[in-house]
């Protein structure tokens, strides 16, 4: 409310488009309709996220949070069409006794780069929380950058407060290729 006027500034109500340039229908999209706006960056990664669910029957895929590389330099620059470069989070409910959920992270990719997908495991999890993922996350894409597009070996393979696993994807890959070497690496 400004002065004495109340002002709508939402509305479920009906519009209408009559054409005037200068109202413009806005469309809403939710974290679902990532699929339809990152199809050429990500399209194989989330068919790979299907197949995934198609071979394994105990295995939820939960809402991907996509997010922003941190900083301006190294693999965080902009990519060729000026947009910023971006990764996605996705965690994986699954049903065994060992563990019941892990994250899987995949960074945008320049064409014909090779980077690794990461697949993270809390050591233990009913003390992880989302701020202690987003702190871990933060920390890997930082030191990725810092170190010119690669994982850092000691994060990856010495970390105190998660289990990571990389694995290595090829561009010739069907994502049905792609989601079978992901499941033996949750299944080991």
């Amino acid at each position: 409310m400004y002065g004495n006027k109340t002002q709508n500034i939402f509305s479920t109500g009906e519009i209408f488009f009559d054409g005037d340039s200068k109202v413009v229908p806005v469309e809403v999209q939710g974290v679902r309709a990532v699929h339809g706006v990152f199809s050429d960056s990500f399209k194989d990664f989330f068919n790979m996220l299907n197949a995934l669910e198609r071979i394994e029957n105990r295995l939820i895929v939960g809402e991907p949070k996509i997010m922003q590389l941190p900083g301006l330099r190294g693999i965080a620059k902009k990519k060729e069409d000026g947009t910023p470069r971006q990764c996605i989070l996705v965690p994986l409910n699954f049903t065994l006794v060992e563990f019941n959920r892990l994250y899987i992270l995949e960074v945008e990719r320049s064409p014909k780069t090779s980077l690794s997908t990461l697949l993270i495991w809390p050591r233990e999890q009913e003390l992880f929380n989302k701020d202690t993922l987003n702190i871990l996350i933060e920390n890997l894409l930082r030191k990725l950058i810092k170190n010119n597009g690669h994982w850092q070996k000691s994060d990856i393979t010495k970390n105190p407060i998660v289990k990571i696993v990389t694995v290595k994807h090829i561009d010739d890959w069907e994502p049905i290729d792609w989601a079978e070497i992901i499941m033996s690496k949750i299944l080991c």
